[in-house]
């Protein structure tokens, strides 16, 4: 359920960050968040659990930690303290762990959610289809999808890049994309991609 007191009628910023860790970074972070007037962070490898309490001045944190319980994996929320919102269930499980809130836009009732794909382990049409029906009908998902393909990115597709792009084109959905590289391999025979980008209904 969508509070309509949470309105919003001008432009926000919104940032994707694959974090690998958030902990270690919050000071680095702090400084980034107020230099660039950053409304609302989505965060991946948040390496949370569900001890932890991350805070920054000025703003909220939810997250949504792998089912396990340890430090690893998991994605994160960081929104203004001023901006009205709504949290929504988290969507968790062994390869994806999503953290969701909801805000009105213009209006508009729309999910955002914040994800983490977790590499190597095999997802299918039918798990595809759970996390993004659970979103609603206007989302907005940020995420490393830990998914190739040229369409977003600019090396060969690899199975779970054919996988999410056939499901992106049988349901009309949409990317947002950056240009440059967003993920840079420590080994010399890797090259760099685009994991990182956001899909919108």
């Amino acid at each position: 359920m969508v509070n309509r007191q949470n309105t919003i009628h001008h432009p926000i910023s919104i940032l994707l960050w694959n974090a690998n860790g958030l902990t270690h970074q919050k000071n680095e972070l702090s400084a980034f968040l107020l230099l660039n007037s950053i409304d609302l962070l989505l965060i991946s490898e948040a390496h949370l659990t569900p001890n932890s309490s991350f805070k920054l001045l000025g703003y909220i944190t939810h997250h949504c930690d792998h089912p396990d319980g340890s430090a690893h994996a998991g994605s994160a929320i960081l929104i203004k303290s001023n901006i009205k919102h709504t949290i929504l269930h988290s969507f968790q499980n062994n390869c994806i762990q999503a953290t969701n809130i909801a805000l009105t836009l213009n209006h508009i009732p729309t999910t955002i959610s914040s994800a983490y794909f977790r590499p190597g382990i095999k997802i299918s049409t039918l798990e595809l289809l759970r996390y993004f029906t659970s979103l609603g009908n206007n989302f907005l998902i940020g995420s490393d999808f830990n998914s190739k393909h040229p369409r977003w990115g600019f090396s060969s597709p690899n199975t779970r890049g054919r996988l999410l792009n056939n499901f992106l084109l049988n349901h009309s959905l949409k990317i947002i994309s950056p240009s440059n590289p967003t993920y840079w391999p420590s080994h010399a025979n890797r090259q760099t991609d685009v994991l990182d980008f956001f899909i919108t209904s």
